[in-house]
């Protein structure tokens, strides 16, 4: 049996999150998923502390690998990554995250009926109780209802829960490193415009555990918006420039909060869906005027070794 399930190379950036690490690396070695199957390949972004310590107590239940490289931003880390691979697929995640046991069974099971495709799993906010994170949750949520690929356009998969065949990441040409934000959205754009497919895996389940509060909210979702533009701009130079979404689909966003929950928590979660809104169209108009991201995409740092 375990000869039939295919290799996978979990790629992880992290940067100055030990303690985050050492959950996600708890949660890689708890898998059910056969240990020869799977390696993990963290890559540290030029953090301030060494990570061999965090990595240590796993090694003797998980195929793990420590890169490192200069800050550069999470797109060329997992570009580093990649080279360095050497499964079949690649799955990326993040720092801050936990996948369930069954992710890579999952995934595996997708790509087994469409081996070609990029598939995106399913995130799940692991921290309920805090109402930034909740609300950050909720606005991914409605993103992949509304652009369920393949059939809308500007369908995409976030990079801390996919997975596809390493041989098509580099076609397709890894994320564009130059992009600190948005760049799985711009390589989703580059994927979908090469005629590639993608495969919803709701089953392949990660928890994502990223605290926010008053003023890492809006600032995120700044961030958020100045990459959208980063994005836009680049795609309108490969003549493929991404609609922008009717008017109603930002209201229905805002009102989403009070969809999902009732009462004072579902207004609250509404509100901060309009910051969010707000901060992204901040990011945007900043990005803009000050001429942010106008120099060509690099493209991309990912290539085979």
């Amino acid at each position: 049996m375990t000869e039939k399930l295919p290799y996978f190379s979990v790629v992880a950036p992290t940067f100055g999150r030990s303690a985050q690490l050492a959950r996600l690396l708890e949660a890689l070695a708890g898998l059910d998923y056969p240990r020869d199957r799977i390696e993990a390949i963290i890559v540290d972004d030029g953090g301030p502390a060494p990570l061999e310590a965090v990595l240590d107590p796993f090694r003797d239940r998980l195929n793990v690998t420590l890169l490192r490289q200069e800050n550069t931003g999470p797109a060329g880390a997992r570009n580093h990554g990649v080279a360095k691979a050497s499964g079949e697929y690649v799955a990326f995640t993040d720092d801050d995250c936990q996948p369930e046991a069954g992710w890579l069974r999952a995934l595996a099971a997708a790509f087994e009926e469409c081996p070609e495709a990029i598939c995106g799993g399913r995130t799940v906010n692991a921290l309920p109780g805090n109402s930034y994170s909740t609300a950050s949750q909720l606005l991914y949520d409605y993103l992949y209802e509304s652009y369920i690929p393949p059939s809308a356009p500007g369908a995409f998969f976030a990079s801390s829960n996919l997975a596809l065949p390493r041989k098509g990441f580099l076609e397709v040409g890894g994320f564009d490193a130059t992009l600190r934000f948005g760049e799985d959205r711009d390589f989703s754009h580059r994927w979908a415009s090469a005629g590639r497919p993608f495969r919803c895996v709701p089953e392949a389940v990660v928890r994502h555990a990223h605290p926010l509060g008053a003023l890492s909210f809006p600032r995120l979702h700044f961030c958020y918006g100045a990459g959208t533009h980063q994005f836009r701009r680049r795609a309108a130079r490969r003549h493929r420039p991404v609609r922008l979404s009717p008017l109603s689909w930002y209201v229905n966003l805002a009102l989403y909060g009070v969809r999902k929950e009732q009462g004072l928590r579902g207004l609250w979660l509404s509100f901060l869906l309009a910051v969010a809104l707000g901060a992204n169209t901040a990011g945007i108009l900043w990005s803009t005027i000050t001429g942010l991201g106008e120099r060509p995409g690099a493209g991309t740092e990912a290539t085979a070794e």
